[in-house]
């Protein structure tokens, strides 16, 4: 079954596509007959037109007779961004008219709304298969190219946008399908002849242009930034280099902050680098007042942002603009007096910080809240990102805490959501709950789950199951969304068909963050082979320590010392606690630069590495008297299974 949930348009129309307020505008019969006019006339007998003369028609008619409303469909077929892993150019994109990008010919992914994927037709170029239900996922090489381009797509505008859902229009020859994409999964319309009849196409174009920014998809716990706010003009400063910034090598001297009145010179000996590969029994390089630039803290095992983005231009600031509004950034005067004074900062946490809003980039500023009090921080860039568009989509970033003014690192995923599963912060809480442990973890900020964001796909996945068993057992019952308080978030995947969702069908009802995502009642569907589809809700982890991966070690001495401080780590975690970590890897080993006081040497300080074990968000209490426990997430006793 894959990723795809395949669906009757009518079915779509009912129970996918929410209420709108003010309800969508009436598709007039001349708009209709102007599309089909103009689809007709490069679809004549036997003639094959290409998908960029398919695009070019469609768009042409569409601006002609607005019938996009306050949005404007550009074309996009000639050129990708250079700087985008997956080389994708979406054909068509739209956009508000106020964001539209001044050049045309290149997609602005920062600021799609929807896109369409043109193909010149037939079943070769069609990535889903309307006859069969059970597995929709066409299986020709050519038809899974175009869905990994589909994928691509949609991938990209969540990596640069903050997202819960998106929709999409795929058009392949003379038939199209309306796509909602989220994080497990995408919901899909079976094929429809647009040319023929252009109306149910141009309704939901007019549907979408009666949404809100939350009902199509966008993050309403962010707030982009303009170039002339408060909040983009802070990030700015606390980007610029300063004097007192550390170098991060192991073992360099730092002198007190009150002696530092000039950046330091580089010394005469060889760079941490190079003295590594000279020596062979020293643990790390000779100690040193300064130690060069500092080396690429990515994490290996994830896919670098972006680097460069020079074709956009929408983000430029327009200098006839008016100032912002000052009422709105009210919250960058809570400010949090830091205990001991202001933080010293490693120079390699702010170059990565300096890298992440490059305006040569070109990248979007965005404030973040997170946990229950909202608190904001300030990200640009993401310094990583998953890959994969679907799954948990971690992005990580060095955001500015906007209450304590310093840099920290903030994580921004989406947990897997089911009964007696925590969340990363819970662990992070109880590990740091007795101070007499000194145990080696990040230090955390602030958590928690984002708003009412969950993932959609599965849970309608889920009430298409269920209907099918209903009908199995003869007694038609199926069961349907609830709008009371008490309602479990998965154990109901969407309304009754049949009747058209509300905004609060879309997401679970509850405020509860521990109610169960899962329970094991009749009928439900908690049993392996029934589940197709993983549950996940949108987190976000902000931790004190911009840490840096194990490949900055430069010794086996030093490799060996750091191993080991991740592996008593574990053995704390699982002695005090009863925790097991489930989830170690070479990315969840990291490397958290500390402050020692050299003794006798007032005010004068030592770099030392510490072995940090981060990542627990997969993490589980293992009872120690042995009692039986079951599968907390059945689709990964599923994959289990399946190995054996």
């Amino acid at each position: 079954m894959g990723h795809t949930v395949l669906i009757d348009l009518g079915d779509f129309v009912c129970n996918v596509q929410v209420e709108t307020d003010p309800v969508p505008r009436v598709v007039s019969n001349t708009e209709v007959n102007a599309m089909r006019f103009a689809l007709q006339s490069i679809f004549k007998e036997g003639a094959s037109p290409s998908e960029d003369q398919i695009a070019e028609k469609f768009v042409n008619t569409l601006n002609e007779y607005s019938m996009c409303g306050g949005y404007v469909a550009r074309l996009a077929l000639y050129r990708y961004q250079e700087d985008v892993p997956s080389k994708a150019k979406v054909a068509v994109a739209f956009y508000r008219a106020s964001d539209a990008p001044r050049r045309k010919g290149v997609p602005d992914w920062a600021h799609i709304r929807l896109f369409i994927e043109f193909k010149k037709g037939g079943t070769e170029l069609d990535p889903f298969d309307d006859d069969d239900a059970d597995y929709p996922e066409a299986s020709g090489d050519r038809c899974a190219a175009v869905r990994a381009q589909l994928i691509a797509h949609t991938h990209n505008i969540f990596l640069y946008q903050h997202r819960d859902a998106l929709y999409s229009l795929f058009v392949n020859g003379r038939e199209f399908r309306i796509l909602r994409w989220d994080r497990s999964g995408v919901i899909a319309t079976k094929k429809h002849d647009y040319v023929k009849d252009p109306r149910p196409l141009l309704e939901f174009i007019a549907y979408f242009e009666s949404l809100s920014d939350v009902q199509q998809g966008i993050d309403c716990t962010t707030t982009p930034l303009p170039p002339k706010s408060k909040a983009y003009k802070l990030m700015d400063d606390f980007a610029q280099a300063n004097q007192s910034d550390m170098p991060h090598a192991e073992k360099t001297e730092i002198p007190p902050l009150d002696t530092v009145s000039s950046p330091p010179t580089p010394p005469a000996s060889p760079s941490p680098v190079l003295a590594a590969d000279q020596a062979t029994t020293t643990d790390t390089p000779a100690a040193a007042t300064y130690q060069g630039p500092a080396f690429s803290t990515r994490q290996k095992t994830k896919q670098p942002a972006v680097e460069r983005r020079p074709d956009t231009l929408s983000v430029v600031p327009d200098e006839t603009d008016p100032p912002e509004d000052d009422d709105s950034e009210e919250y960058l005067d809570e400010i949090e007096e830091p205990e001991g004074g202001p933080e010293r900062v490693f120079q390699y946490v702010r170059d990565k910080f300096r890298a992440s809003i490059d305006p040569e980039m070109g990248w979007p500023r965005y404030k973040l809240e997170v946990g229950e009090e909202r608190r904001p921080f300030l990200v640009g860039k993401p310094i990583f990102f998953s890959t994969s568009m679907f799954g948990r989509g971690t992005r990580g970033y060095v955001a500015l805490d906007v209450k304590a003014r310093r840099f920290v690192f903030l994580k921004d995923s989406w947990r897997p959501f089911y009964a007696g599963v925590e969340r990363e912060g819970h662990y992070l809480e109880l590990l740091t709950s007795n101070p007499d442990v000194d145990i080696d973890v990040p230090r955390l900020v602030a958590h928690g789950d984002v708003s009412d964001h969950y993932a959609f796909a599965t849970r309608y996945a889920e009430h298409l199951r269920a209907k099918e068993l209903a009908k199995v057992k003869g007694d038609g019952e199926v069961p349907a969304t609830s709008s009371s308080s008490e309602a479990a978030p998965a154990t109901q995947a969407s309304p009754v068909i049949g009747q058209k969702r509300t905004h609060e069908d879309m997401v679970d009802p509850t405020t509860d963050a521990e109610t169960p995502a899962l329970r094991e009642e009749e009928g439900s569907l908690t049993d392996s082979e029934s589940v197709a589809f993983r549950h996940y809700r949108h987190y976000r982890l902000v931790v004190l320590d911009v840490c840096l991966p194990f490949t900055e070690i430069v010794s086996s001495t030093q490799l060996v010392r750091l191993i080991y401080r991740c592996i008593h780590t574990h053995y704390l975690a699982y002695e005090h606690y009863s925790v097991l970590h489930r989830d170690i890897s070479a990315g969840n080993v990291i490397i958290r630069p500390e402050l020692k006081e050299i003794e006798g040497r007032r005010g004068w300080n030592k770099v030392a590495w510490t072995g940090i074990l981060t990542d627990w968000e997969l993490a589980k209490v293992v009872p120690k008297d042995g009692s039986k426990q079951t599968a907390k997430q059945p689709e990964r006793t599923v994959r289990l299974c399946t190995l054996f």
